[in-house]
């Protein structure tokens, strides 16, 4: 009878560790200068700022740039804003001064007309 395929087959599997067991190859023998060596490589070659430097160069300019592209969308908004305050204004006093002013009555729009202050 043979095994379902999503059952693992524990023979086959010890049979695979025996043979990577027996077929793996010897470490190497240690090394007396090894670590004298890679003390000496990592002397030669020392570290470098030029990181903090690109990132003071690259840096700086990408905030700018993003300040004023943030002050720029802020004030394009402002704009935007004002002009549709303005138009429905607008609307609303020609559409409830027609309203208002049939029938000879006289059109109150005096509280739409007013700015800001109230003045």
């Amino acid at each position: 009878m043979s095994q379902p395929p999503f059952e693992p087959n524990f023979s086959e599997e010890e049979r695979l560790r025996q043979f990577l067991r027996q077929s793996r190859t010897p470490p190497p023998p240690p090394s007396s200068d090894l670590e004298d060596r890679i003390l000496r490589s990592v002397a030669a070659h020392p570290l470098q700022r030029r990181s903090r430097l690109f990132w003071g160069w690259v840096g700086i300019p990408i905030l700018v740039g993003t300040l004023l592209a943030w002050a720029g969308y802020q004030r394009w908004q402002a704009q935007m804003v004002a002009q549709e305050t303005e138009a429905l204004e607008t609307f609303l006093v020609s559409t409830w001064g027609g309203l208002l002013g049939q029938d000879g009555v006289e059109a109150e729009t005096w509280w739409i007309e007013l700015g800001p202050e109230g003045s």
